[in-house]
């Protein structure tokens, strides 16, 4: 459907020469044409960032199926629901296309002076529009649904909106912004020893210890040829850069899977953070150093290609302005923009990686050399954005805030309540909105309870007036 490029200018008057079209998807499986004493209940999935979405999104996926689709099976007889999925636009197929004044060539979506139509709000307008063009019978009762930055969305809908969305599921939502972001590496490092998956103090140690002597091999020895040999990188000369040793050491020579924590995961033989925590005990028991163990998982996990080290060309293609499948130039813009999200490793953290590597003056960089933002403009950015939302807890009702503890995202997320209007959910062992995937027959019971937990309050809530309903009388 055709939207505005601008919401705060819906009729154009700036006269700008661009077009958006936004991809959305319908499926109507769970409507009951002939029941017209049921009530209709219309549930959309929130897009967001990363890869496009497809129609498997209102089939089987990991954006909405054990939260929103569950829920509409479990409703089949009950009532009359529709289910949408809207893209985000900027992502997927969703880009605008706009043309210069003088000679009406294309100019590309991702050029920078073309990206202030991509945020948050103009995401969430959007959202507000598409409902008002969907014709509905009323009183058709509206619920988002969403994961990570989508749970956010689906949240900020019914704050914004609550005339027209009835409720929300904000799933592994960081509703708190945040420039630098110390705690999601420190909450990697809590995963390592939190036993439920699998972890240990042991295992933690390995991964600490490990990066402390990889740095002394760097730092103190300069031993660059055997640290590449050990690692599989392409030159090791990448190591004489300081940016290139920030995210070497300050992102980890290893991948601790604690966002995508599957425990029943079969892709592989490091795939979750029990496997890796395995790995790394078994290999230093056999007299192997720290440091040693650390080589042996980043070769089970990389396979045979080498690791290509080069800040620079970071730089490169985050300002190439070329749409890529997974969207990264857009992301980051908003990150620089709005959001923050910057994944530290500060030299006073608990980080489980190289301490005072990977610090925010590399995030800084990034959004300077890819979109002419300055340090001062993002963090003037990221401070307006959260005055602009505020507290949801104060200014929402009807949202429900779910998140499990071994997700690193939910160090910014809501994870008490004590308003019914506004509860949360931790979900124990559960990693980044884990109950939203595809139902398995390994779900733990965690999970399963988690979706329970969701459908009983969403079909709560489903029973109450909505606030366009609710009629205010004096005597």
């Amino acid at each position: 459907m055709e939207q505005p490029i601008d919401h705060s200018d819906p009729l154009n008057a700036n006269s700008i020469n661009a077009t958006l079209l936004q991809r959305y998807f319908y499926s109507d499986r769970h409507v009951m044409m002939h029941e017209e004493m049921l009530p209709t209940y219309a549930f959309l999935c929130v897009g967001g960032e990363g890869p496009a979405m497809d129609k498997s999104v209102l089939v089987d996926s990991v954006h909405c199926t054990g939260d929103m689709l569950e829920l509409a099976k479990r409703l089949d007889g009950k009532a009359s629901v529709h289910l949408f999925s809207l893209e985000h636009r900027y992502y997927g197929e969703s880009y605008p296309t706009f043309l210069d004044d003088q000679h009406g060539n294309s100019v590309p979506a991702l050029a920078t002076q073309n990206m202030k139509y991509l945020s948050s709000k103009q995401a969430l307008a959007d959202l507000a529009n598409f409902v008002d063009k969907q014709l509905l019978p009323p009183p058709t009762k509206w619920v988002t649904f969403g994961g990570s930055y989508p749970g956010f969305l689906a949240a900020m809908a019914r704050q914004l909106y609550p005339h027209i969305i009835h409720a929300a599921v904000s799933s592994s939502a960081p509703v708190h912004l945040l420039v630098d972001f110390t705690g999601y590496k420190e909450r990697q490092a809590w995963d390592l020893q939190y036993e439920t998956i699998g972890g240990s103090a042991d295992c933690l140690k390995i991964v600490l210890d490990g990066h402390v002597e990889l740095a002394a091999a760097i730092v103190a020895d300069d031993d660059y040829q055997n640290v590449a040999d050990m690692f599989g990188l392409c030159d090791a000369s990448s190591l004489l850069s300081e940016r290139n040793l920030g995210m070497f050491l300050g992102d980890g020579v290893v991948d601790i899977p604690a966002q995508n924590n599957d425990p029943s995961c079969q892709h592989g033989s490091v795939c979750n953070v029990r496997k890796v925590c395995d790995l790394l005990k078994e290999v230093q028991d056999s007299g192997a150093s720290a440091l040693e163990s650390l080589a042996r998982l980043s070769e089970q996990q990389q396979g045979f290609d080498c690791v290509d080290l080069d800040w620079n060309r970071t730089l490169e293609q985050l300002s190439d302005t070329a749409i890529e499948p997974y969207n990264w130039r857009s992301w980051l813009w908003q990150t620089c923009t709005e959001v923050g999200y910057y994944q530290t490793c500060e030299a006073n953290s608990l980080c489980p990686f190289g301490r005072g590597y990977h610090l925010i003056d590399m995030d800084y960089e990034i959004c300077q050399v890819a979109y002419g933002l300055s340090q001062e403009q993002v963090q003037q950015n990221v401070e307006d954005t959260s005055k602009f939302y505020g507290d949801i807890r104060q200014r929402a009702t009807r949202v429900l805030s779910v998140n499990g503890d071994v997700d690193p995202w939910s160090v910014l997320a809501i994870l008490e309540s004590e308003d019914p209007l506004m509860p949360a959910h931790v979900v124990k062992g559960a990693s980044h909105h884990f109950w939203t995937h595809p139902v398995k027959e390994t779900d733990n019971q965690d999970i399963k309870d988690a979706r329970d937990i969701i459908h009983l309050k969403v079909m709560e809530w489903l029973e109450q007036l909505g606030d366009e309903e609710v009629v205010v009388t004096t005597k």
